[in-house]
């Protein structure tokens, strides 16, 4: 098998008149629209931030709450099998 050399012919880009001149004043305004998207993504993010931290605590009280339902479903639980057997054993007498 032959190596082959691969050549690549780059030119020139040659540039007329452009539409957009550097100083001018839509420049300026693209810059203004600029900082004020980047305030907004920064609002947003702090806004997405504080929403998170809502949640994370909403899910931490409701895994506190269905822990401590449980705990009292068991205790009922634990009653009720207690007084069906003291019932049994006075239905015997």
């Amino acid at each position: 098998m032959q190596a082959q050399a691969l050549t690549l012919s780059i030119g020139t880009v040659e540039t007329g008149d452009s539409n957009v001149i550097p100083d001018s004043p839509d420049m300026c305004d693209n810059d203004i629209q600029n900082d004020q998207n980047d305030v907004e993504c920064d609002d947003e993010r702090a806004t997405l931030d504080h929403l998170i931290a809502n949640l994370k605590h909403d899910v931490d009280e409701n895994k506190k709450s269905t822990k401590a339902i449980k705990e009292s479903n068991c205790n009922i639980e634990a009653r009720v099998n207690l007084s069906a057997k003291l019932f049994l054993s006075c239905e015997n007498y």
